[in-house]
Parts: C-alpha cells; sequence; structure tokens
C-alpha cells in the first residue's frame, strides 16, 4: 500500500496545474477609452493610463473629435467679434484700465486665429497683435516678452516697413522695426509639418503665414520664432494656430476631421451614455480603432468590445468597487475581458499588485514546484520505511508562485 501511495503521489507531483486562459495578444492595438461623464472624467484617464502601461495604444487627443472632453469642436471665429473685442479693448486703454484692455484684446486676437480663413483677415490680425504689444508694454512687460508677437505682426504683413508714430507710441513703432531686423537675421530650419484627414487620404492645405506652402513630402524650410499655420481640406473646418519655430520643434502632426464624421461620433456616443450599448461597435469602427472602453464616473463598471467581438460588461464587487484601487482593478477585469472567449468575473486582486508573469510560465513553475514537494514526501516515506533506524531528511519547502497577469 506504501508503494503504491508512493506512486499516486509521485504522479499527482508530475501532473500540470489546470490549463490557463491563453490570452489573445493586446500589445500596439489602438484603444479608446470614453467617459461616460465629461466632467468627472479621472476614473477614465486612470483606466486609459493603466492600459497604456500594458502595450495598448491610446487613442491621441487630436483624434478623439467628436468623443467629448478633449478634441471638443472648436468654433470658428467670427470677423465682427474680433471688432467688436479690439472697440473693447480701446475702450479700456483710454480709461487706464489696462488689465482689461490686455484681456479683451487676447480674446480678440484669440478670435481672430478661429476665423475660417484667416489669411483673409490679416489687418484685424495685425492690428490685435499690434495693440496687444501697445498695452503690455504699458504694463510694464519687457520688450523680449513682447517681441514674438510683433515679430509675427511683420512676417503677416511683410510689405509694411515701418509703423505710423502718429498712431502708435515711438516705443512700439520701434519695436515693429526691430522685430523685422530680428526676422531677417532669423536663421532656417527644416520642419516636419505633415497633417491629415482622421479617416482620409484627402490632401490638406498647408498656408504659412497666410501663404500657401508647396512641401508635398511635410518638410519646410522655415526661419525660427513665430509663425500663423492653418490647415485646410475639402468637408473640414480650417485649423489654425500660431506655432514656434525652433531647431528643437517636434513635428506638427494635426489631424482634421469632416463635420460629417464628428457628428457621427457625436450620436454614437448619446447612444452610449443613454445606456444602449449597440452603439459600442459601430463607433469602434467609425472611431477606426481595435479596442473601445467605455468606463463610468467611479471606475466601477465598463463596457468593452474588440473588433469582431461582442460587447462585454465589466462590473466590480462592491468590495473591489470601495477599493483605493478599484481603476486598477477594473482595467484587470477589462483585459481578461478582452483575451477571454468566455465571460469572466473579476476576483480580488492581491495588494499591491504583484508584477504581471506569463500564465503558461505561472503554472508550469507551480506544477513543478508541486512535483518536487511531493516527490520529496513520497522519497522521505520510503526513506522511513525502509529504514526505520534512521530520521528522513525533511522535504523541500513548497513553492508559492501567484500568477495575477493575462
Amino acid at each position: 500500500m506504501q508503494v503504491i501511495g508512493t506512486c499516486l503521489a509521485l504522479l499527482v507531483g508530475a501532473a500540470p496545474g489546470p490549463a490557463p486562459l491563453v490570452p489573445t495578444p493586446l500589445l500596439g492595438q489602438r484603444v479608446v477609452v470614453i467617459a461616460h461623464d465629461d466632467e468627472h472624467s479621472l476614473a477614465a484617464d486612470v483606466v486609459e493610463a493603466a492600459l497604456r502601461s500594458r502595450g495598448l495604444r491610446v487613442l491621441e487627443d487630436n483624434e478623439r473629435g467628436g468623443l467629448g472632453g478633449r478634441g471638443r469642436r472648436v468654433q470658428a471665429g467670427d470677423r465682427q467679434q474680433v471688432r467688436a473685442r479690439l472697440l473693447q479693448a480701446r475702450a479700456a486703454w483710454r480709461q487706464l484700465d489696462l488689465p482689461a484692455a490686455d484681456e479683451a484684446v487676447t480674446l480678440a486676437l484669440d478670435e481672430g486665429v478661429r476665423l475660417d480663413r484667416p489669411e483673409e483677415h490679416i489687418d484685424l490680425l495685425v492690428d490685435a497683435l499690434v495693440f496687444q504689444a501697445s498695452v503690455r508694454l504699458a504694463r510694464g512687460a519687457a520688450v523680449d516678452d513682447v517681441m514674438d508677437g510683433m515679430r509675427l505682426a511683420t512676417r503677416l504683413e511683410p510689405g509694411r516697413q515701418t509703423l505710423d508714430e502718429a498712431l502708435h507710441p515711438p516705443s512700439v513703432a520701434q519695436l515693429w522695426t526691430s522685430a523685422r531686423a530680428s526676422n531677417a537675421a532669423a536663421p532656417l530650419v527644416v520642419t516636419f509639418i505633415r497633417p491629415r484627414v482622421l479617416g482620409s487620404d484627402a490632401s490638406v492645405e498647408v498656408r504659412i503665414d497666410g501663404t500657401i506652402d508647396g512641401a508635398s513630402d511635410g518638410l519646410l524650410r522655415l526661419t525660427t520664432g513665430p509663425h500663423l499655420l492653418s490647415l485646410r481640406a475639402p468637408g473640414c473646418r480650417t485649423t489654425s494656430r500660431i506655432i514656434s519655430v525652433g531647431a528643437d520643434m517636434p513635428a506638427a502632426d494635426d489631424v482634421l476631421q469632416s463635420d460629417s464624421d464628428f457628428d457621427a461620433r457625436t450620436a454614437l456616443v448619446l447612444r452610449l451614455r443613454d445606456g444602449d450599448s449597440t452603439a459600442l461597435p459601430p463607433l469602434l469602427m467609425q472611431v477606426g480603432v481595435d479596442v473601445a472602453v467605455v468606463v463610468n464616473t467611479d471606475a466601477t463598471q465598463a463596457l468593452v468590445v474588440r473588433r469582431g467581438d461582442a460587447v462585454k460588461d465589466v462590473a466590480l464587487t462592491v468590495a473591489e468597487a470601495n477599493s483605493p484601487d478599484a481603476p486598477m482593478l477594473l482595467t484587470h477585469a477589462i483585459l481578461k475581458a478582452l483575451t477571454s472567449s468566455t465571460p469572466l468575473t473579476t476576483p480580488p486582486l492581491p495588494t499591491p499588485l504583484p508584477t504581471p508573469i506569463d500564465d503558461d510560465v505561472a503554472w508550469a513553475t507551480v506544477g513543478t514546484a508541486a512535483g518536487v514537494v511531493l516527490a520529496g514526501a513520497a522519497v522521505g516515506m520510503v526513506v522511513w520505511t525502509l529504514w526505520p533506524g534512521t530520521e528522513p531528511t525533511p522535504p523541500p519547502r513548497p513553492i508559492v508562485v501567484i500568477a495575477a497577469g493575462l
């Protein structure tokens, strides 16, 4: 009987552990995380960061148009609003209310940059930039702090040699002359600007300081300093912004989106927030990602779908939901749901979370460890039976391996 028991112990110890869940690779796949409430999206941000740390590529802010929160549609500027803001700024200037004048002219400039065709309203932009310099110099700003705005103004209106000192303070007129000289002496640098239209191969018109640039490969030679970048594509709203060109300037990879696509995305998100989970697969296709996740406000529930799969509803237990690690626990549950072909529960994880390891390796290690332990026990039993007067060697200590990864 002892021999039979020994053989059984050896067989059990050598047997492999339960078949592990074989995960489907997610590394490098694109994922979009959508908050159920834009005003309280911290939980979604935590889940997004955790998914990024697991190797998924999160949709960037400039690709999130129509998804709520970040990437909201920017309203086009209005010429009449620019004029009204400038009149408000000048009225505050005459009353010596310099802070109010500064605020009004800044709003005028922001409105002017957002005009649908800013190159057709250069006069307003230059007027706002020059007046902003006047206000800030009057408020005691250093010349270097207002030079960039004046350098941009002279680039937008290169034909104007000087400012009329009868209309502008002498210090501002001198600043215009200095800005022209600074631009003339600025070195040329190669800058990479290649915007695209989301979900389309349509070409994008690139304008620098109101002039079309014909570079097709995205490499532009620009002088260092401020420039007005304007991007236009068929069916898309013009996007303009002020950029600062330098030797270390990152590539300008703006993403434009048509109004129709923006509206389609928004409609799908609204359906999701109304509880219609059937909107998730078409949203995934509309956005052009591999994985989509919608997270509730407190990171206790999520809807997840992977391209070609059914939508899965993931929810934490009451204990997990009350844990400070709820967003991380939800992330673990989301990853399990994405890599499983059957519905999964969300078992509690140890705290702090161990470093994820491969399940195949983990189960092999557990099986090997169990075999070593049981084999040692069997050897000890045989020794005790055959040589009862000899003290047996104690079996090796058991090895415990926790597999918390995918």
